[in-house]
């Protein structure tokens, strides 16, 4: 008897082999885009994609639930989302697959895959972030996070960020990598420093205080601190509470939304204590 001869396998970079269920997916991620529903991420929470920590949370800016696969992507959606001129931030945005794929044989580089398996996997975009220019014009910039990030390594990981490049540069959207360094963190304790004091103004989040009041208080605090640079972060609210008429509670609240949209900027490498100085920056 002759043996049987072996089925050859398809090389990853002969043609895009998704698992239909992928493929359905991804065509009921795209169609959301267009629909009038929140943005949900296109990596789902119970993913096995990612080994790291993941985080589901209600974002208050956005009024909407976000989905993120590790502790450094809380971080930067932290950053990003907090950011002034920031008007929306969309996590694990989906790529079209077939442009990805198309993309990766002109580079030559393989596509995302799977080899025990024999599919390809559709890639994302950590952030595709909408902000306002000076105008008041809207413009999308997508981010790619890494907490460190040498790009003269040619790594596996390199070779998917060029893909990404290609494609957002094909959309003729700005594409970076970003890090922890481009916000001014330099290692673990100052990025969990900054997500911690970012985390503790949160909890007084209100989109409704009119940003006039805001800017006011920012101006009257920075004086106050000024008079006082050694005392604890609650003795200068209690001075402004005094001196300005304002209560305990709207003063802490002020204070934590003037850190938020960027009025009042604070040393990042420091976490936020009531306890202890104001690190202004």
């Amino acid at each position: 008897m002759k043996k049987t001869d072996k089925v050859k396998k398809l090389s990853p970079k002969d043609e895009l082999l998704l698992r239909e269920e992928d493929r359905k997916r991804y065509i009921k991620w795209r169609d959301n885009l267009y629909s009038n529903r929140p943005y949900e991420s296109f990596i789902r929470f119970n993913s096995t994609h990612s080994l790291g920590r993941k985080h589901r949370l209600f974002c208050k800016k956005q009024n909407r639930l976000v989905t993120l696969l590790s502790d450094g992507e809380l971080l930067a959606y932290k950053h990003l989302i907090w950011l002034p001129n920031v008007f929306s931030v969309e996590e694990q945005y989906a790529l079209n697959p077939s442009a990805t794929f198309n993309i990766s044989k002109q580079l030559n580089i393989v596509h995302p895959y799977d080899f025990k398996q024999a599919i390809h996997h559709i890639m994302t975009t950590d952030f595709l972030v909408t902000s306002f220019n000076e105008s008041g014009e809207l413009y999308k910039t997508a981010y790619s996070f890494k907490p460190v990030f040498d790009d003269n390594k040619k790594s596996r990981i390199y070779k998917k960020l060029q893909i990404e490049q290609s494609y957002w540069a094909r959309e003729k959207v700005p594409y970076r990598v970003i890090t922890r360094s481009d916000f001014g963190l330099d290692d673990d304790c100052e990025s969990k420093a900054w997500l911690a004091s970012l985390l503790f103004c949160e909890i007084h989040y209100d989109n409704s205080i009119d940003e006039k009041t805001l800017q006011m208080f920012a101006q009257n605090l920075v004086k106050q601190h000024q008079l006082e640079p050694w005392s604890p972060l609650r003795n200068i609210l209690k001075s402004l509470s005094k001196k300005y008429r304002y209560t305990q509670i709207e003063s802490e609240i002020f204070f934590k939304n003037a850190i938020l949209k960027g009025l009042l900027r604070i040393q990042k490498t420091k976490r936020i204590h009531f306890n202890e100085t104001l690190r202004l920056a």
